[in-house]
């Protein structure tokens, strides 16, 4: 202490000094130590998160908990371990192994670029312990084995690998990358339809060329970003096994919500829905197949086959068109000899009834194995990049309840969605053919028998559900993306009759006519299910006046009654009729060819094609990268 009246010296501020940097050099030591050392920016990230913490709530503030706060532990995750750990028993995997397994899955998962490196044990604890215990919890007690102790073992090669990583210099992903590799005999045997197990976090979205399967996320950390090509990725060695593979995916870029197609069923009408894609691709004149400027796609009968063209055949639409043409005509050939009496017309009736349906099943089968080959619905891509989501609608002979058959997985965890059946395969090899999802969809009652598949049950036309699959699709793009929206939604229909409402019901009533059997067909062809053009109706008025902006329908309105599904002489009327209605394309098409102008500029097919993205990334308070660790060699 200096005594009043002297003046400090120099020497005593040295001392002072020496004394600051001894506290400081003690202090940095025990932040290294218990891996609380922060960069400027994360000390500034956790600063405002733990303001607003502060404003709302006493608990005390989780700095790894709140690190994690965008990009939290897949809810998946103990399901996930949990049928990892089954495929493990079933062939003999050594335990030391698995718990290799997991504990280099935890690092990838959490170590991302530019995460803090927390404390490896506070880390597991904090965030995966419980998940784990839950998931191994049946492997141990079949094995007889502790699940603390397996925990421990987690835990202990959770910190070994870390020391790697963090003194070594080797990133996350190459960390999981070696663990594969040292027991890739082991695992190389490993493979399911639904999780992927690379990361154990998320659901696989693409198939590799060897059988295994990986997500979006790890496509971009063991992919290379293809030059010149937005948002594209080619994938060398697969992941899992390391055998070489030739794969390529788009994906959704970040700054871009989805694109969405769907296309009512009509059978015959169907020539309606592709009509308009080709006069929609030669009017647009985009330099990439129209199919490639749509993320998600979805139909129903007659448009589930020109999806399933379009999406997973990348036939152009006009192919679509031309295959169509021969297509109905031969599973709806001419009926040669009719009679129109009453008794006939019953005899008709009741042989059909009797038949299950009026025409040859057999022969829609063949044709749509000429067309689709055995090409599975979710398989690699070979043709076409892997990325573009697609789906068809089916319902149950049982209760008509909506089947999707899809080629994508989604992330929602297990029997989140009860709405609609999601029919994924339990093995590799019940994954459904390109034709037999086909059939199902165009199985209509009273035309033809439905589909039995063994792993799925008895299957019919989707359009006793939903014949405009618009709703389903959009809960299918949630499964997939969650809530991040569309920025294009176009709906195509098959002919619609254009009708006056009565405002006044009549008070004269014909038994023939509005006898309760002729009610009821009336009411049923009108209802939300079967109508397409009532049911987008109602949905497009559901909507605010912004999303009505990205909203899009296109149909054929009718003078007359509309031709039935088999009526294929009524196609060549039809496609003609279409000629006449182009313009219905005005004002979201914003090009000369179909008219002078846009009435809105933001309803416009190219504007929602487009998308903004920043030249760098901003230099903002960030505690670790949402994007997937990537691979270096």
């Amino acid at each position: 202490m200096l005594s009043p009246g002297r003046k400090p010296s120099c020497e005593h501020f040295s001392a002072l000094a020496e004394v600051l940097q001894q506290e400081t050099r003690l202090l940095r030591t025990e932040k290294v130590n218990s891996q609380t050392l922060f960069s400027m920016i994360h000390i500034t990230g956790f600063f405002d998160a733990a303001l607003r913490q502060f404003a709302i709530s006493q608990k005390t503030f989780d700095f790894i908990q709140c690190a994690r706060e965008e990009s939290p532990v897949s809810r998946s995750f103990q399901h996930h371990i949990s049928t990892f750990m089954g495929l493990c028993f079933k062939h003999h995997i050594p335990a030391s192994m698995i718990w290799d397994f997991i504990a280099s899955v935890i690092i990838y998962d959490n170590f991302t670029p530019d995460m803090h490196m927390f404390n490896p044990s506070d880390v597991f604890r904090n965030l995966y312990r419980q998940s784990c215990i839950s998931g191994v919890h049946d492997y141990a007690s079949f094995q007889h084995l502790d699940v603390e102790l397996i925990t421990a073992d987690v835990e202990a090669h959770i910190i070994s690998m870390f020391s790697h990583m963090k003194y070594g210099g080797q990133s996350a992903a190459t960390i999981r990358q070696r663990s594969l590799e040292r027991n890739l005999q082991y695992w190389s045997v490993l493979s399911h339809t639904s999780i992927c197990l690379t990361c154990l976090q998320r659901n696989m979205e693409h198939y590799l060329e060897c059988g295994h399967a990986v997500c979006d996320d790890c496509l971009v950390a063991f992919g290379e970003l293809i030059r010149g090509q937005e948002y594209r990725y080619n994938l060398l060695n697969c992941p899992f096994c390391q055998e070489e593979v030739h794969f390529q995916a788009r994906l959704l870029p970040p700054t871009c919500r989805v694109r969405f197609l769907g296309i009512d069923g009509g059978g015959s009408r169907g020539i309606v829905s592709l009509k308009f894609m080709e006069e929609l691709e030669k009017t647009l004149d985009l330099p990439y197949p129209l199919q490639e400027h749509f993320d998600y796609g979805i139909g129903t009968s007659s448009g589930g086959v020109a999806i399933i063209g379009f999406f997973a055949k990348s036939w152009t639409p006009k192919q679509c068109l031309e295959f169509f043409l021969k297509f109905a005509r031969i599973i709806f050939p001419p009926k040669r000899g009719y009679k129109y009496s009453i008794c006939a017309i019953l005899r008709r009736i009741f042989a059909s009834y009797i038949a299950d349906g009026g025409y040859d099943a057999v022969v829609l089968e063949k044709a749509l194995k000429e067309a689709f080959g055995l090409g599975r619905v979710f398989d690699s891509a070979n043709s076409r990049p892997s990325g573009m989501k697609f789906a068809v609608t089916a319902t149950t002979i049982s209760d008509a309840t909506l089947c999707l058959i899809s080629n994508y997985n989604g992330n929602c965890p297990p029997g989140s969605d009860s709405s609609y059946k999601h029919l994924r395969a339990k093995k590799t090899t019940d994954e459904m053919l390109l034709w037999e999802a086909a059939r199902c969809t165009t199985a209509a009652p009273t035309f033809f028998t439905p589909k039995y598949l063994e792993p799925y049950g008895t299957l019919q036309d989707g359009g006793l559900a939903y014949n405009n699959p618009v709703r389903p699709g959009l809960r299918g793009v949630r499964r997939i993306w969650g809530d991040i929206g569309c920025d294009l939604v176009l709906s195509i229909g098959t002919g619609f009759q254009q009708k006056l409402l009565s405002p006044v019901a009549s008070n004269v009533r014909n038994l023939l006519q509005d006898g309760a059997l002729a009610r009821v067909y009336r009411a049923s062809m009108q209802s939300l299910s079967l109508n397409g053009q009532l049911s987008w109706e109602d949905h497009w008025h559901g909507l605010d006046e912004e999303e009505k902006k990205r909203h899009f329908r296109l149909n054929l309105p009718l003078v007359g009654r509309e031709p039935r599904i088999d009526e294929v002489d009524k196609m060549q009327y039809l496609r003609n009729e279409i000629q006449h209605h182009l313009s219905d394309m005005e004002g979201i098409v914003p090009t000369s060819g179909i008219s002078a102008g846009i009435t809105d500029p933001e309803r416009s097919l190219r504007v929602m094609w487009t998308f903004s993205e920043a030249d760098q990334v901003p230099n903002t308070a960030s505690l670790g990268s949402s994007q997937p660790p990537v691979f270096v060699q």
